[in-house]
């Protein structure tokens, strides 16, 4: 739903492990569904400090998906 800089690699930055991990996509429709688990709960429990505050207390199934041509 935003940008996450925390996701970037830092390659070369002391304490980061030059890892990132690319997120992206494009809704076409049903944002209401995206909207909806956007305000779900995310105090779920993290062992990273790193991404604290951003797993989901209950878990999310996504049962059907596409790709637009």
């Amino acid at each position: 739903m935003s940008d996450n800089p925390q996701l970037d690699t830092d390659a070369g930055v002391p304490g980061r492990d030059g890892l990132g991990y690319a997120t992206f996509g494009c809704v076409l429709r049903e944002m209401d569904a995206l909207d909806a688990i956007h305000a779900l709960p995310a105090d779920g429990n993290a062992t990273i400090e790193l991404v604290k505050g951003q797993i989901l207390r209950d878990r999310v199934v996504i049962r059907r998906a596409s790709r637009a041509p």
